[in-house]
């Protein structure tokens, strides 16, 4: 990779920003052609940041300097996945799209050589010999530098409308604007927060609601449930929406208008930590031209046994074999579901559902709209006496299996990670090829799995690199 020239970024805090994206796995593609007719782009409200002007085009948000140009050119990159509510950021070089996913309300940033320097504002900007190095902490798996540690834990936390402390390895959380007072009397998520860090709030609703808080999407926590709206859209909650049963964070249950806001939420990721070790080949990261190299690293793994998945202009069409493989006008679309967060297209949406529900080691069957899942090799007879997870499934689906234990087998199962199920529902997590034994020193994450339930692994990077798969 070439060398990243310096880059300095400046910003202070401004009211209802929008922060930095997070952390996504995604291609970077480069474009190559003439430049298109100039086309002034419209500042997007809940996407802007200081310094930077946005627009929203076909569902891709293109970002632009404010003293630049705003002229879009076939020759330009794309970072997939990496904006707010999962959008593609589009720029006319990869500099200003580092620049605007880094920025941060409350922070200075500096880009060098790739890697980010982080400090607060109003604070001294100086780098020193002697600071703090968070490998693979920052947006797209950068490598965060410090002066001292809770600067860059902050940095990691910071989610608009709230303000947070690190202090002594926890994070306290306050909503903008209110008194920053730390009480005796207070409540504890361990675990909870980015890094594995406690999350400490003087009530619960303060603590949920951030949790729940997703770059590109305004939340509000009503009887213990999340009510989620697209950025920038009206804030009423309606009679006529959708419920989505424990797929929040901890559990909780999403609500939303409509189907499409709750599953672009769902399948939202929270900032977490990249790792750059995931032994998962469907995380690859490639800087190259869009050539076959490029649809083998993306279209391979997402292919399926029964199933034939094409990639065309950032989105996966799928067919099931046999299936005529004409796109057709008349289809059906799911935003962020798919590998690498990509959108998945369909003819039907019963064709999507069941190509995300495949998994290697588990049988399924879509009936009635729900998504019944047994073990491979075990009985697949479906009985009466069942357990459904309302909800849990691709796309919102309610999932049933013959027992708990099998559904949370089928939820914690992911690409390049072998996991085991206790007794007590804590879900160990170990990497592919590796002697996945259990030992007494290891490392616990509380609620942060599938369902809430508490990870267990040999070492923080493998439940890092876990978290981070799809």
């Amino acid at each position: 990779m070439k060398r990243m020239k310096k880059l300095t970024l400046s910003f202070t805090a401004m009211a209802g920003m929008a922060l930095g994206a997070c952390s996504g796995s995604g291609l970077v593609e480069f474009m190559e052609g003439k430049s298109t007719t100039p086309t002034v782009a419209k500042a997007a409200g809940p996407y802007s940041k200081p310094g930077f002007v946005t627009q929203i085009e076909d569902g891709r948000l293109w970002v632009f300097r404010a003293n630049d140009k705003h002229e879009k050119a076939e020759k330009h990159i794309s970072l997939i996945g990496a904006g707010p509510a999962g959008m593609t950021v589009k720029a006319l070089n990869k500099e200003t799209a580092l620049a605007y996913i880094a920025t941060r309300e409350g922070f200075n940033v500096e880009i060098e050589d790739g890697r980010l320097w982080v400090f607060k504002a109003g604070g001294p900007a100086k780098k020193a010999e002697k600071h703090i190095t968070l490998v693979g902490a920052g947006p797209r798996g950068m490598t965060i530098k410090a002066l001292d540690k809770n600067t860059a834990l902050e940095y990691i936390a910071a989610k608009r409308g709230f303000s947070v402390h690190a202090e002594d390895g926890r994070l306290w959380v306050f909503r903008a604007g209110s008194a920053i007072e730390k009480a005796e009397k207070h409540i504890t998520f361990v675990g909870a927060g980015p890094r594995g860090m406690t999350i400490k709030a003087i009530d619960k609703e303060t603590a949920l609601a951030y949790i729940a808080t997703k770059e590109g999407f305004d939340v509000k926590i009503v009887d213990g449930r999340i009510w989620v709206f697209r950025a920038g859209d009206k804030k009423e909650m309606s009679e006529k929406h959708v419920t989505m049963v424990g797929a929040g964070p901890r559990g909780m249950t999403v609500k939303a208008v409509d189907r499409d806001t709750a599953n672009a939420y769902i399948s939202a990721p929270p900032r977490r930590v990249r790792s750059v070790s995931s032994a998962s080949s469907d995380h690859k990261i490639v800087e190259a031209d869009p050539t076959k190299e490029t649809e083998r690293v993306f279209v391979e793994p997402a292919n399926k046994p029964g199933f034939i998945a094409e990639l065309e202009d950032g989105r996966i069409w799928v067919f099931r074999k046999g299936q005529s493989t004409e796109k057709s006008e008349k289809h059906i679309t799911m935003i962020g579901v798919g590998p690498h967060r990509r959108t998945i297209k369909a003819v039907d949406r019963a064709t999507a559902i069941e190509f995300l529900a495949t998994k290697p080691g588990f049988v399924t069957q879509l009936e009635d709209g729900r998504l019944w899942v047994f073990e491979a090799g075990s009985v697949t007879e479906k009985a009466e006496k069942h357990i459904s997870l309302i909800g849990a499934g691709p796309g919102g689906v309610t999932l049933k299996a013959l027992d708990r234990k099998t559904a949370l087998s089928y939820l914690a199962a992911r690409a390049g990670f072998v996991t085991k199920i206790d007794d007590d529902g804590r879900i160990w997590v170990f990497r592919a090829g590796s002697d996945a034994e259990k030992q007494e020193k290891h490392v616990t994450l509380v609620g942060v799995g599938p369902r809430g339930t508490t990870l267990k692994g040999l070492d923080r990077d493998t439940l890092d690199a876990y978290l981070a798969v799809k």
